[in-house]
């Protein structure tokens, strides 16, 4: 099959380069030299143009022409090399360019060399430019090519000629002419005569038995290959050099090294169809079971009906007959080859494969008559795999009906009694053999035998949707059989949605509401799986289907159908009347269900069944709906007259629940219809306080449209800003800003927005609100503010009024937050407490906040040696709560006073000795002051 530009699929392949599709159709008899019009291209051109030495070894292992010239035109070495292993005519073309000539004139070195090993003639000249390659280097005045050809042509031109007189002269001495010039025609280098594995490439490649004789004799490795992985041997054998290969073989050639694609010897001398070179081969102890390409021998001339070969390979008594439990009889099988069978047993191929199968088995499969007629004579007709197969199931499996009937006639079992042999009848009812099973169905004892997996012929016959199979069962089998795992043959009918199936089952007898192993009826699963048809025809048996028959957890086919949003399923089930308010086990009704997965349609098909507003699960319809963000089956539902005002088990209104989710859709369909949009939740909570707190900017809005207050509070004086400022939200709070929130309310324990959203570290909400608030007021409270936590009581410091936001900061080492009060002009850094005069370097100092320290003191204005009302520095302080880090950061990054002393008189270093802290104590003893002071002291 070509197109109209003359392109085979081989060669499309080849040209974009899809190896395992080129190996593909070279397997299936793609022919490699078709050329089908005159300017088209072969696919072994294509790939050497594109330089593809994979595909190139492929198309020549199946007998390419080769196509030198591109690959010395390409420069490509290895290519080149391939081509001349697979016996490229190293001089063709003498009327155009020769290879070599085209070396010559493109100056690569490398290729001129390789192309003189394979004996390349330097003086042949071509008629198109009448130059020879020694003449165009001349001319070129390539002088380095000149000596290239005149010192490694003449020795291997000599093998490749067979004139042993000058290889003689060649190997043993360099002819001087007078002057000391070399002879042209007798010259050779060092190189010439060491390079003795070239020479005997070059006798193989030219069949210079003779001198290959010699070279081997003297000691040349017949195993070294070359750069494309070819040996001497493998080289002889793809070129059909008999009398060469036995030289090589005689000298010890090793018959099982491959070349880079794989192939040995052996499959090279069937690759030419040589009879004689393979009986040479394996005369030399070749491996007859060498692979290739994922295949034996043996296989392949099996597969290709080569009988000659299979004779061969058999009788060498060593070929392995099965490979991979594929035997080549099984291919034999497959084309009907009964000479090949014939042969194959003749030779003792006759005994059990892989896995327990036998010839007669594949024989069956293949549906090979007269191979099973010629094999039953010879074999056990009731031999059974280790898969549990007889030859009679295989034949049933695979539907040949005639080949059944041979058995059966030859006394083939159709009632095994081994619990895991496979019942012919029930294998071909699961793979659908109508006649097959219609043959057995009469000859069976037990048409309702189980097989190892529980399961009967009319069981798999269903579940497979055979429906001729199920006709022709139903009239002997027990269409009510439950199978091990409890499912019978109408539930899965019913699971698959096999109307027909399930008809034909019903008119036999079979039980409608029959439960499966999971307490699923068939009307229950066909609800479930949306199968109308065949849930209009179990309800046809009005008198017989229970519509409100339930599985295991307590679901009917309504609650199924209204789960997986089965309209039609629904709107049938109660039109034969199935009730509505059937609930499972966990209490969810139908219309609940519909809600959960939200499918609008059941439920507005469902709503006039049931009480839209009574109470379910602690909730109702509509609290559900809002759960699930529902905003169409909301609108159903206030279509349908539910109560906007009715509570949840938390309390919670429709419009509030809304709010805490933050659905703004849903809030402008509720807000419109409630009496109070402002109605108070728990605690003095409005949906508008909800929506705040829970940051839902979008809910805000809704509610504020609809005319909900923005002045409302808690029951503990919260306002809106509180409560944003509080959780953080940032895009509400300027919201609220925006529309006159004031930002120096107080509630009831006298705390601030700002003093909540620092106390919280929200930075962000920090920065926002200190342009309304004063960066420096006192803060004040009902309750103890602790700045500074400790396990020891009369360390712990609470605070009830006069601290400072920064003060808060710190206690919290908010590092953010601190730093946009840091940033305010107007910040007193050292502002201090009334209470204990405390700064709020003081508080980082006794709570050991490193980073709040080091913040601080970048702070221009911060006051190192600041006192509180005991007399005590950041320092004192330090060494009084035992922080040795902030000591350390203030030692080495400010000017502390370090010898400073409280009211009563004690020192940084006395505060530390006295509390224990012997570690700092050691350092501070390091400062010069310190020392002097203690000295002092001491004196």
């Amino acid at each position: 099959m070509v197109d109209d530009a003359g392109v085979t699929p081989l060669l499309a392949a080849t040209t974009r380069g899809h190896r395992s599709i080129v190996r593909l159709l070279l397997q299936h008899g793609a022919h490699v030299t078709a050329v089908p019009l005159p300017d088209a291209t072969a696919p072994l051109v294509a790939a050497a143009t594109r330089g593809d030495v994979p595909i190139c070894t492929l198309l020549l292992n199946h007998g390419a022409d080769t196509a030198l010239h591109i690959a010395v035109r390409l420069g490509h070495i290895p290519l080149a090399q391939l081509l001349l292993d697979y016996n490229a005519h190293v001089d063709a073309r003498p009327t155009s360019m020769t290879p070599l000539l085209l070396a010559v004139q493109r100056h690569h070195v490398e290729m001129i060399k390789l192309l003189l090993r394979y004996g390349a003639n330097p003086t042949l000249v071509s008629k198109a430019v009448q130059l020879s390659p020694l003449q165009m280097a001349r001319q070129k005045g390539y002088i380095g090519l000149v000596m290239l050809l005149r010192h490694l042509a003449p020795l291997h031109f000599s093998v490749r000629t067979t004139r042993m007189g000058l290889i003689e002269r060649l190997l043993h001495r360099t002819v001087v002419a007078p002057g000391g010039r070399f002879e042209d025609e007798v010259f050779v280098s060092f190189a010439d005569r060491s390079d003795t594995t070239a020479l005997l490439f070059t006798a193989v490649h030219c069949n210079n038995v003779a001198f290959a004789r010699r070279l081997l004799s003297r000691g040349v490795d017949p195993n070294v290959a070359s750069t494309a992985g070819f040996t001497p041997l493998l080289l002889a054998v793809a070129r059909n050099l008999l009398e060469m290969t036995r030289e090589l073989l005689e000298a010890n050639a090793d018959t099982e090294l491959p070349n880079h694609a794989g192939v040995v010897p052996l499959w090279a001398a069937y690759n030419n169809n040589d009879l004689a070179m393979t009986r040479l081969l394996l005369d030399y102890d070749a491996d007859p079971n060498a692979s290739f390409m994922g295949g034996s021998l043996f296989i392949l001339a099996a597969k290709q009906r080569r009988l000659p070969y299979l004779e061969l390979l058999l009788s060498s008594r060593r070929v392995d007959v099965d490979q991979n439990g594929r035997t080549g009889f099984e291919y034999a099988c497959v084309y009907g080859d009964l000479d090949c069978v014939r042969l194959l047993v003749r030779h003792g191929v006759n005994a059990t494969a892989a896995e327990g199968k036998t010839l007669l088995m594949f024989a069956a499969k293949y549906g090979a008559g007269p191979i099973v007629s010629y094999l039953l004579p010879l074999s056990d007709v009731n031999a059974v795999s280790n898969n549990g197969y007889s030859a009679v199931a295989v034949a049933a499996y695979y539907g040949h009906l005639d080949v059944v009937r041979l058995l059966v006639a030859h006394g083939a079992v159709l009632d095994p009694t081994d619990k895991d042999a496979v019942f012919p009848l029930r294998i071909a009812a699961q793979e659908g053999h109508a006649r097959v099973v219609e043959y057995l169905v009469s000859r069976v004892h037990d048409v309702d035998r189980r097989n190892c997996f529980g399961d009967t012929a009319l069981y798999m016959a269903a579940q497979n949707q055979h429906v001729e199979v199920v006709r022709c069962l139903c009239t002997k089998a027990n269409v009510n059989l439950a199978m091990e795992d409890g499912s019978t043959s109408l539930w899965r009918a019913c699971l698959d949605g096999s109307t027909v199936i399930v008809d034909l089952l019903v008119q036999h007898g079979a039980d409608i509401n029959m439960a499966s192993f999971d307490g699923n009826r068939p009307l229950v699963t066909a609800a479930e799986k949306g199968h109308f048809e065949v849930v209009l025809r179990l309800l046809d048996d009005r008198d017989s289907v229970d519509v409100d028959a339930t599985n295991q957890e307590g679901k009917t086919a309504l609650y199924q159908a209204s789960c997986f949003g089965h309209v039609e399923i629904c709107r049938a089930l109660l039109k034969a009347h199935a009730t509505v308010t059937v609930a499972t086990t966990k209490g969810v009704t139908p219309i609940v269900i519909a809600i959960v997965v939200q499918n609008a349609d059941v439920v507005e098909l469902l709503l006039p069944s049931v009480r839209i507003n009574e109470p379910l699960l602690g909730s109702t319809l509509l609290h559900m709906a809002i759960q699930r963000r529902s905003v169409r089956i909301v609108e159903v539902l206030v279509a349908h007259g539910a109560d906007l005002e009715a509570l949840d088990k938390d309390g919670r209104s429709p419009l509030v629940l809304a709010a805490h989710l933050g659905s703004a859709e849903i809030l402008h369909q509720l807000a419109p219809a409630v009496s109070n949009i402002d109605a108070v939740f728990q605690d003095g909570y409005t949906a508008l306080s909800v929506a705040v707190e829970q940051g839902h900017l979008g809910a805000v809005e809704a509610l504020v449209q609809h005319g909900a207050s923005l002045a409302v509070t808690t029951e503990i004086g919260l306002t809106l800003l509180h409560l944003a400022s509080f959780s953080g939200w940032r895009d509400v709070a300027a919201y609220l800003l925006e529309r006159g929130a004031n930002a120096l309310a107080t509630d009831k324990i006298g705390g601030r927005s700002i003093t909540y959203a620092v106390t919280n570290g929200h930075a962000d909400v920090v920065a926002l609100l200190l342009p309304h608030a004063h960066v420096n007021a006192v803060e004040a409270s009902t309750r103890p503010v602790v700045v500074v936590a400790h396990d020891t009581p009369s360390l712990c410091i609470d605070l009830q009024t006069g601290f400072s936001l920064l003060h808060l900061a710190v206690s919290h080492e908010h590092m953010t937050t601190m730093a946009v009060l840091c940033g305010a002009e107007t910040l007193n850094v050292n502002q201090r407490d009334p209470v204990f005069g405390l700064t709020a370097l003081h508080i980082a100092c006794a709570c050991g906040h490193v980073e709040a320290l080091e913040l601080l003191l970048g702070h221009p204005h911060a006051s190192v040696n600041a006192l509180d009302l005991a007399g005590r520095t950041p320092l004192i302080v330090a060494c009084q709560y035992g922080h040795a880090a902030i000591v350390a950061s203030l030692l080495s990054t400010s000017r502390p006073h370090r010898t400073a002393e409280t009211l009563d008189g004690k020192s940084a270093f006395a505060m530390a000795v006295a509390y224990g802290h012997k570690e700092i104590a050691a350092r501070l003893i390091l400062e010069h002051d310190v020392a002097v002071q203690i000295a002092h002291d001491a004196l």
